[in-house]
């Protein structure tokens, strides 16, 4: 697989229920980073336990992106999006997040005045509740985003990958 997305140059790659652990030999995130040395990575657990379970994270080119330090998440599809572990629909199957950050484009060390805002989720399975409930934040949190000047771009289905803008 990390074969498969380096040759393919992708600028964005969105992963979907990627085991954290503490365990380095059962942490895919850390595994998936290590065969991916160009490439930086934001995400978290859906657990209230940052350290274990799994998360929705984004890889980025670092030498073509740059993440901004003061506008990226992790945020809960629930009544409480703030509170680690949190899921507000009874019949939903998981705990979901959307992963989301703004990226800045750089070439040569210096910015293009080109930027993105890169959002990854995975609907809940079960509920169709659940699904809407996200969509329908996500969609809010694009309608509120710092720069509304800035695309946004969403991805939500493994695997995946947002490649060149």
């Amino acid at each position: 697989m990390t074969s498969i997305i380096a040759d393919g140059n992708y600028d964005f790659i969105g992963t979907q229920e990627t085991v954290v652990h503490p365990d380095p030999e059962l942490n895919q995130v850390t595994f998936i980073a290590s065969r991916l040395p160009g490439h930086g990575v934001i995400g978290r657990s859906r657990e209230a336990n940052p350290e274990f379970g799994e998360a929705m994270t984004i890889f980025y080119k670092k030498d073509r992106w740059k993440m901004d330090e003061t506008e990226h998440e992790t945020f809960w599809i629930s009544d409480t999006p703030d509170v680690p572990g949190s899921k507000t629909v009874p019949d939903a199957g998981n705990v979901r997040t959307v992963t989301v950050a703004l990226f800045h484009e750089h070439k040569n060390g210096q910015l293009t005045g080109r930027s993105v805002y890169v959002y990854n989720t995975h609907f809940d399975h079960r509920s169709e509740t659940a699904r809407r409930l996200g969509a329908k934040m996500i969609m809010e949190r694009i309608a509120n985003r710092k720069n509304p000047w800035c695309p946004a771009t969403i991805d939500k289905y493994s695997p995946s990958f947002l490649g060149v803008l």
